[in-house]
């Protein structure tokens, strides 16, 4: 079933859709890796636990995750914005590379936070390092798939979720 494209999209919903696609969305990862090792430091009260980073992002990681799908259950959005959505959230499901990608841009942020603060230790290179190359691979490996596989180019398109 298509969806009629003649509907508008609001700012908000505009906004909301961009943070998980293109340069915004890659902006929106870059800020976020940024902002991870502070966030670390001041939530565990040491500069010197590798693990407590390890589990600060993972913890980020999973807020990513689970704060959307709040947002998306408390506040009503429009029927195009919800297909978006749940067509992205397929394609998750589907290819591991999708999600992957976004590492790059987290461990990115992450690296130029220790540039820019010189807070440069073994683990936070290490942990910026490892994310900057898994997500390299997921990009690659992504672009691969979405040459080559019809479902992957769904997510540009507006397809209606299925009513259960």
């Amino acid at each position: 079933m298509e969806i009629s494209s003649s509907v508008e999209l609001g700012f908000v919903e505009k906004l909301l859709q961009a943070l998980d696609a293109g340069l915004p969305g890659g902006l929106f990862r870059l800020g976020v890796g940024f902002a991870t090792i502070p966030a670390v430091h001041r939530l565990f009260g040491t500069r010197d636990s590798d693990w407590a980073l390890v589990l600060g992002l993972f913890a980020v990681l999973l807020l990513l995750r689970v704060v959307p799908a709040v947002i998306r259950k408390i506040i009503p959005f429009s029927q195009e914005v919800q297909v978006i959505w749940w067509n992205r959230r397929q394609l998750a499901k589907r290819y591991d590379s999708y999600q992957w990608r976004k590492l790059f841009w987290i461990g990115a942020g992450m690296a130029i936070y220790m540039v820019a603060y010189r807070d440069v230790s073994f683990s936070h290179a290490t942990l910026s390092s490892v994310c900057i190359l898994a997500g390299a691979i997921g990009l690659v490996r992504w672009r691969v798939l979405r040459s080559l596989s019809p479902q992957s180019k769904s997510m540009g398109q507006k397809v209606a979720r299925p009513v259960a």
